[in-house]
């Protein structure tokens, strides 16, 4: 009993060492990085290479991005790693070539091939600064020019866009717009005419008539409502109410028969649970030996173990 007891012990002791030994390896060896060859931010190619980590923490103490010479830009462009078997078509040579990027030029994300700096732009091989007229300035890429606010691109040059009384710039402010309560005729804005009982719309570039009125023509009339009718949603027209159906102008209480009940919306009829409609009335539904009421109630189903067969329901 002392010894099975001994050797378990023994063993439990040996796995607890290789448990340790395990964790110091993977603390020597883990976060080792692989950097694939690549090409640097000035072209030059960096031959594949591993990076150690204590190299690793040293990146993790200084935390440099602007600093594109150190380990962050190692680590952050270690996918760029293309590197051209045989760059130039029909020749043998296999070695990687540095790219030499021009003046005012940066490489590309992917680090195969270079592309102008913002504000800059390509011609005939070269980086050229964009000119900038006055009252310009960058667009969002970087690539062109785009006219300040309240300026007009107009023959390569910005004009200033001139706004009329009672107007304003649009949204995207590069061209004018009138103010709400206002229409444009011609360059200028004149003031709405809103006829009685009418309010301005909701973009304030019309006018549409209140809740119970009805446009006709250039003015907004009272709504007629008949008797057991009310305004609709909208308050543009009238409908019945629920029990009621429409018959021209007017509104009719729906005649429901025996067994019979309003539907969902109140204009008509349906027959109850366990009956079926015919004609004008709701009838019973007969349900034969065997048989049941289905999940609707509008017909019967035979039981489990039956069929139906001539209105009866028989064994399987």
């Amino acid at each position: 009993m002392n010894g099975g007891r001994a050797s378990a012990l023994k063993l439990y002791k040996n796995l607890l060492i290789l448990a340790f030994l395990a964790c110091v390896l993977d603390s020597v060896y883990a976060g080792d990085v692989w950097i694939e060859g690549h090409y640097d931010e000035n072209g030059k190619y960096v031959e594949p290479h591993y990076l150690f980590r204590t190299q690793v923490k040293q990146f993790d103490r200084r935390r440099n991005p602007q600093n594109k010479s150190d380990l962050y830009y190692e680590l952050t462009n270690a996918h760029k790693g293309y590197v051209p078997r045989n760059p130039n078509p029909g020749s043998t040579d296999s070695t990687p070539k540095d790219i030499e990027v021009p003046e005012n030029a940066q490489l590309n994300y992917f680090g195969t091939q270079w592309e102008c700096k913002r504000g800059y732009i390509l011609q005939e091989d070269a980086c050229v600064e964009i000119d900038i007229p006055e009252n310009a300035r960058l667009n969002g890429n970087g690539t062109s020019w785009q006219c300040i606010p309240g300026y007009l691109r107009q023959n390569g040059n910005c004009e200033q866009i001139v706004i009329p009384e009672n107007a304003k710039l649009n949204m995207m402010q590069n061209d004018w717009e009138c103010k709400r309560g206002f229409q444009q005729v011609g360059s200028a804005c004149v003031e709405m005419h809103i006829p009685p009982n009418a309010k301005l719309n909701f973009y304030g570039t019309n006018w549409e008539c209140k809740y119970g009125y009805r446009q006709a023509g250039e003015q907004c009339l009272a709504i007629k409502i008949p008797q057991s009718a009310k305004l609709n949603y909208l308050g543009t027209g009238w409908e019945c109410n629920y029990g009621y159906v429409q018959v021209g102008d007017s509104c009719n209480e729906v005649s429901v028969p025996e067994n019979a009940k309003l539907n969902y919306a109140g204009t008509g009829w349906e027959c109850k649970h366990g009956h079926i409609k015919l004609g004008d009335q709701c009838q019973k539904i007969d349900i034969p030996e065997n048989a049941r009421l289905n999940f609707l109630g509008n017909g019967w189903d035979c039981m489990r173990g039956y069929r139906k067969q001539a209105g009866h329901c028989i064994e399987i």
